[in-house]
């Protein structure tokens, strides 16, 4: 009998003896096993064991007790399902205590009433005894089958931990969610093994999000088919995507976009090129293009990017930005001549790697370099080396790929002037001292060049000059710095690199000149003058210190004469960027002013540096 403080249909009842009463019908039922669910059924008008209560006064009450009823069945049949899963594992548990060789795929000693089901159990705690070297996983990728051979170190490791005094004994609920939980585990690692599916798809922002709404879809839900995957679910999705693109392209007309083209090459040596527009809202991708009978032809790349310029609309493209070789330079060209409100921008990140290029093809660079990489290629070409080198590095790598090829060389002379120390160790252990390389002649070379002052000399220097280019190419690789950033961010660089040369003309002169020859020539554009005029973070103080240059001011005149046709709405415009330059009307509001440095959610300081 279910107790009287929990069990809702006590309320209704009077004790009489050893009788219990209906209070409405007064229907009398003997107190005893099954008193009280028999009465539950007569109060709920559940037929079967006793007729039902034909009092008028029950009204919802009967509602209510017959949601009662229904969920105590539910829980009872959940509760014999648990039971009925915890003494399947350890029935398989104990199999596995006397027999070291369990096999799931079939061959164990269980009864089968059916054919042998390779996925029928898998013990949750594989992975941790694997760890301690007392069992072996076989994952056959392709197959469906799990093969694990287990052996527990005494018999009470089949069936867990105990609990020692004074710790507390866990609720038997408690165990059964548990229980359930690693379960569940179970079978969602296995169909992920089966299935073959990149580890890292558990970081997909959708993953945790699916699993809520199956938890709240409640039991007996049932996943998708293959079908209805394939199918309707499919278009069901494909069409939430295009609405949600439909709002990116919506705000085009508002805020208006830039093109983006990137180029590579596949398997085929097919020259792709991939469309993207990019805006406030966000980047989309547009589509792409196989290229390759013209991608050597400025006149017909000026073709593909007009066709894509109509595609999203003449009014809505600010800029196109594409690679600055000479075929992409004549098709901007062609572009700006025909559409006179659009710009042609190369891209940033190409133009600084090509100046990063330049500046590696100096003698003096270029020679480091080189003695950098036949160290580097050297140590990552003989195993015993790599494995020593990582060893007193503490598992770090001295050579890393990052954005551009050029980029990696620098990055790399980085990397081993921060483990030189850690390195010169390596060849100072016994570990060296005892191997072959270190009496081999390949070996002594090695060392020698390791210990050349004049390289480490050099490399210190060079990365004076290269490291503050390197963190703008990373700048504008990433997706937050915007146009009116890149100005700034060229100015930081350069003084710099004057900086770590103490101002001597003679040294940091060369470095600037390339730097020069690449931004004046080729990423330099009254566009970018513009947005680092429009820029409040830079404008006020660029004002108080004269670095609004005429080049700044003419650059941000080009731009509006060149997107407003209208004289009357230049007129107007002018007056809003006389009114932003002297600070006066909206923009002189103390809230203007703190928003100035502060980042787009309006929180914190943002402080741009490539220091």
């Amino acid at each position: 009998m279910a107790p009287r403080e929990k069990d809702p249909a006590w309320a209704y009842v009077e004790m009489v003896d050893s009788e219990m009463h209906c209070k409405f019908c007064h229907r009398k039922i003997k107190e005893g096993p099954g008193g009280i669910n028999r009465l539950k059924q007569h109060l709920a008008g559940i037929r079967g064991q006793i007729t039902p209560c034909t009092s008028d006064e029950i009204g919802e009450i009967r509602q209510n007790l017959l949601a009662s009823f229904e969920k105590f069945k539910e829980d009872k049949a959940r509760q014999k399902e648990i039971q009925d899963e915890i003494g399947r594992k350890r029935e398989i548990q104990k199999m596995m205590a006397t027999n070291p060789h369990y096999d799931f795929e079939g061959s164990s000693s269980i009864p089968q009433t059916e054919a042998p089901n390779p996925f029928r159990y898998v013990p949750p705690s594989f992975a941790s005894v694997q760890d301690k070297g007392k069992g072996r996983m076989n994952l056959k990728k392709g197959d469906v089958s799990i093969k694990i051979y287990y052996s527990p170190s005494s018999p009470s490791d089949a069936h867990g931990p105990e609990v020692s005094k004074g710790q507390i004994q866990p609720t038997l609920d408690d165990h059964w969610k548990k229980e359930l939980r690693e379960t569940a585990c179970d079978y969602i690692a296995r169909w992920w093994y089966d299935a073959d599916i990149p580890f890292n798809a558990a970081r997909s922002p959708y993953y945790e999000p699916m699993f809520d709404a199956i938890h709240a879809a409640g039991k007996g839900f049932k996943g998708p088919s293959m079908q209805k995957l394939r199918g309707f679910r499919l278009q069901k999705q494909i069409q939430s995507i295009n609405g949600y693109l439909q709002e990116f392209k919506d705000s085009w007309a508002r805020t208006g976009c830039t093109i983006m083209s990137d180029g590579w090459t596949d398997q085929r040596n097919r020259t792709i090129i991939n469309f993207l527009v990019f805006c406030p809202q966000g980047t989309m991708f547009l589509k792409s293009v196989d290229a390759s009978d013209k991608v050597k032809d400025g006149h017909l790349l000026f073709q593909l990017l007009d066709e894509v310029v109509e595609d999203v609309g003449v009014a809505n493209v600010v800029q196109i930005i594409t690679d600055n070789a000479s075929n992409y330079v004549l098709a901007g060209r062609l572009l700006e001549e025909k559409h006179k409100t659009i710009f042609w921008t190369p891209c940033a990140a190409h133009c600084i790697d090509l100046m990063l290029e330049d500046i590696g093809k100096l003698d003096w660079v270029r020679n480091t370099v080189d003695h950098a990489k036949s160290i580097t290629k050297f140590i990552y070409n003989h195993t015993l080396v790599l494995s020593l080198m990582r060893k007193h590095t503490g598992g770090k790598d001295i050579i890393r790929p990052t954005i551009t090829s050029f980029a990696t060389h620098f990055l790399t002379l980085q990397s081993m002037l921060s483990q030189h120390r850690n390195l010169q160790k390596m060849f100072s252990s016994d570990e060296w001292n005892q191997s072959n390389w270190s009496k081999k002649p390949e070996g002594k070379d090695l060392k020698r060049k390791f210990y050349e002052e004049t390289f480490w000399r050099k490399a210190a220097e060079i990365m004076k000059l290269a490291k503050p280019l390197v963190k703008v190419l990373r700048l504008v690789d990433g997706e937050r710095l915007a146009m009116g950033f890149i100005y700034e961010a060229m100015d930081q660089a350069k003084e710099q690199i004057k900086t770590a040369y103490k101002d001597r003309v003679a040294k940091y002169g060369p470095i600037w000149a390339i730097i020069d020859e690449r931004w004046n020539n080729q990423l330099h554009r009254p566009i970018h003058a513009a947005g680092y005029f429009l820029n409040p973070r830079y404008h006020y103080k660029a004002k108080e210190s004269g670095a609004l240059t005429g080049e700044v001011r003419d650059g941000l005149v080009d731009c509006i004469e060149r997107m407003i046709p209208s004289e009357s709405d230049q007129l107007e415009i002018h007056r809003q960027v006389t009114s932003f330059s002297n600070a006066t009307g909206t923009f002189g509001k103390n809230l203007a002013k703190i928003a100035r440095e502060a980042d787009e959610t309006g929180k914190q300081k943002f402080q741009f540096s490539i220091s």
